[in-house]
């Protein structure tokens, strides 16, 4: 029955493009901008090629982890990788939320967008070879129309932005960003700690170390074209174009012929489209730590619900998530990895002997 649910490498690096695709338009500016930006970019490509290939090697590990951990530990485990899902999932749908509230549905409340928006996600969070054909079909359209969209934007330019090559004059330190624009990148892709997860779906094991990189190299040309675009268009003024200024850079974009008139909402459904498959990953990853059933996936969906919607004061999750995942999170997956490494060893170790 497993078997039969497998996925390929191809549908594996697809899903893991369009998991990523939505919150990287969200996350990577006004963040990541500038020479700085570009330096950042290539550095934590390389910790991550890195980080992927200690996961890899650990796969057995997640794949039978009642063999290294005790239960105890196991459960303390398990603990922590659902509550970075559920307050990632929390993050995701706020973002979501205010886009339907702001672009699409004018009057309606986040909370009703949310949960609207969560719903809909959990029918997108089946089966892994359910999963994996739909990326395999969506992915090529879905990059296809983001690079279709951005070249023409970079093409018609943008009269108040920066010169390209003023990014390599930038001015002030680049010590005093590029600790910050390291954080900013490290936070998102701190996920990338469920790569095993999704690669025991995958028909094979050995060759999903290089699918997964070549993922990464892909996700690294669309971030630094990204980084130059948006510096492009904005110059030194990034940092002032809000929380998307990728949508107010697609609103200048004007299609020869004027058959699209409203790239910027075009674009914006894309990218909503894409968040509704991350949202879709969370809640498959949800089932495999809290059950491998359907109703696994329902303590997740209602618990994410209540995170994008409550507040604490002046605490809510859209203002301390990145501190919540860069002080806690991380160092929490890069000592289970740790971990995993040593245990894994000791018991190679142990079956030489």
């Amino acid at each position: 029955m497993r078997s039969d649910n497998r996925i390929s490498e191809l549908q594996a690096e697809r899903q893991f493009l369009l998991t990523y695709a939505g919150p990287l338009m969200l996350w990577l500016v006004p963040g990541i901008y500038g020479r700085t930006g570009l330096l950042a970019i290539g550095l934590i490509l390389l910790l991550l090629g890195g980080w992927v290939f200690l996961l890899h090697r650990q796969l057995h590990v997640y794949r039978c982890p009642q063999k290294y951990w005790s239960k105890g530990i196991r459960v303390f485990l398990l603990v922590g990788y659902e509550s970075y899902l559920l307050i990632t999932g929390g993050w995701i749908a706020i973002q979501a939320g205010k886009i339907i509230r702001e672009y699409m549905i004018q009057g309606i409340s986040v909370p009703l967008a949310s949960g609207i928006f969560i719903l809909a996600a959990l029918g997108s969070s089946t089966s892994a070879k359910t999963r994996g054909i739909f990326a395999q079909a969506v992915w090529p359209v879905i990059g296809t129309v983001f690079l279709l969209f951005l070249l023409a934007a970079a093409l018609q330019g943008n009269p108040q932005g920066g010169n390209v090559k003023e990014i390599y004059c930038e001015t002030g330190s680049i010590y005093e960003k590029f600790g910050k624009q390291m954080s900013w990148l490290a936070v998102m892709f701190v996920g990338i700690f469920f790569l095993p997860f999704l690669e025991i779906e995958s028909k094979t094991d050995s060759g999903q170390f290089p699918c997964f990189l070549k993922a990464l190299g892909k996700i690294g040309l669309w971030m630094a074209g990204l980084c130059v675009l948006i510096f492009r268009a904005f110059g030194s003024a990034v940092p002032e174009q809000g929380v998307l200024p990728i949508l107010n850079l697609m609103a200048g974009v004007k299609i020869p012929g004027g058959f699209i008139r409203r790239v910027d909402l075009i674009f914006l459904s894309l990218v909503l489209f894409c968040l509704l498959f991350s949202m879709g990953s969370i809640l498959f990853y949800s089932r495999h730590i809290l059950g491998t059933s359907v109703v696994g996936r329902i303590p997740a969906t209602i618990l994410i619900f209540l995170l994008s919607t409550l507040e604490w004061g002046p605490w809510s999750l859209q203002k301390e998530y990145p501190s919540l995942v860069l002080y806690i999170f991380l160092p929490f997956f890069l000592a289970v990895t740790a971990a995993n490494a040593i245990v894994r060893r000791r018991k190679y170790e142990r079956v030489s002997k």
